[in-house]
Order: C-alpha cells, then structure tokens, then sequence
C-alpha cells in the first residue's frame, strides 16, 4: 500500500502534464487555422478628405480613397477620385465620409435648380460658429434675426426679419486679421430660399445692422 501512495503524485504529474500538451496542441491548430485564413477582400472608395460643404465643388486635393470590406461598399459610391472631381456637393459631407451620388449634384443640376419657382435665393454672412456650422446643411431651417443699434440712444435690439427659411448653401469663408490686428475672425457664406419679399428685408438688414441666424427644427 505504501508502494502505492509514492506512485500517486507521478500519476497526476503524468495526468497533468498530458492535459498541458494537448492545450499547446490545440492552441498551436487555432492560430495555425487563423493564419490560414482567406484574406478579407476590399474595394477602393472614395472619401472625403476633410469635411465639404453644401455647394463646395469638390476637386482631388480634397478626396481620398479609402479600402472597404467588399460585403460593406454603400451603394452607388466611387471607385476613383478623377469620376468625382469637379462634382458639386448637393449636401455636406464629413470627412473620411464616402462620396455618394445622391449627395452631389446631377451634371444637368446647379444651385439654381434647386430653387422652387417663385423663390429667391439670398447670401448672408455670418460669423463663423462650429456648432451653427455642423448644423447647416442642405434643407436645414433657420429664422433671421437682425441686431442694429440705435443711433439717438446707443441701444441695441434684436428683432427677427424671417422665419423658416431654408438653407440652400454653406461656404466657410477663410479667416480675416480684426481691427486691431490680433483678432483674426472667421466668416461663414449661407444661401437661404426666401420670398421676394424677404429677400429685401434680408438685403436692407445687412446694409444697417448685423444678421444672426438661429436654427429652428422645422
């Protein structure tokens, strides 16, 4: 019986050291079987390099192409940068976002055409705002405050000139040196659709005082 007990401890070392084997064995097979794996194929698209705004004209210095899994190309997307350059961004883009066809306009279409008839298109500029920016796109509503400031008492009043106008264009003007020379301050171009009517109103507020716009949700 003595004999016995001593050859226990070896019989679980042995028992052990099995299961250790056949562990490497199994682990050695998966990582072989993972580097055996077929390859994932992929398919150029084309993706904007830097964000693009509504009614930007895109060109090649502002797109990338980027490897897409081949079961997740977006449809109707662009294998090359030279079928897109010179396309005119109907909505904004992101950046590294793919370029569609449905986000630029038809070769027959310019901002124009995307005036209803009867309707006027109007241009204000506004201070630069990140947040206003990302919230500025191709059909978005705002309504357009004008600030002037009375010359006899030097106050200052908002009053709102336009409501639910819809947006038809941004462009991010580059960044101009202030009036004292340290400030350099950043202009924004947005196209709205408005009336006859309101199109002068818009005109003569921006020949008087100094125009805001305020996002509204429909």
């Amino acid at each position: 019986m003595e004999s016995l007990r001593r050859y226990v401890p070896l019989t679980f070392a042995v028992i052990f050291a099995m299961l250790a084997s056949v562990s490497v064995y199994q682990l050695l097979k998966d990582r072989t079987a993972v580097s055996h794996a077929a390859p994932v194929t992929t398919i150029p698209v084309v993706v904007a390099k830097n964000a693009i705004g509504i009614g930007e004209k895109l060109t090649e210095d502002k797109l990338d192409v980027a490897s897409w899994p081949a079961g997740n190309v977006p449809e109707a997307s662009y294998r090359s940068t030279r079928s897109v350059s010179g396309k005119t961004a109907r909505t904004s883009i992101t950046a590294q976002e793919p370029i569609l066809e449905s986000k630029l306009l038809r070769n027959e279409e310019n901002l124009s055409s995307l005036i209803p008839s009867g309707m006027r298109a109007v241009t204000v500029s506004v201070e630069h705002a990140e947040g206003l920016l990302q919230m500025l796109e191709l059909g978005a509503r705002v309504d357009v405050v004008t600030l002037f400031t009375f010359k006899t008492t030097g106050v200052t009043t908002a009053e709102t000139i336009v409501e639910n106008a819809r947006v038809l264009a941004v462009h991010k003007k580059p960044a101009v040196t202030g009036l004292r020379g340290d400030e350099r301050k950043q202009m924004m171009d947005v196209m709205l659709v408005v009336s006859p009517a309101e199109a002068k109103w818009i005109v003569t507020a921006m020949m008087q005082g100094m125009i805001q716009l305020v996002v509204r949700n429909g």
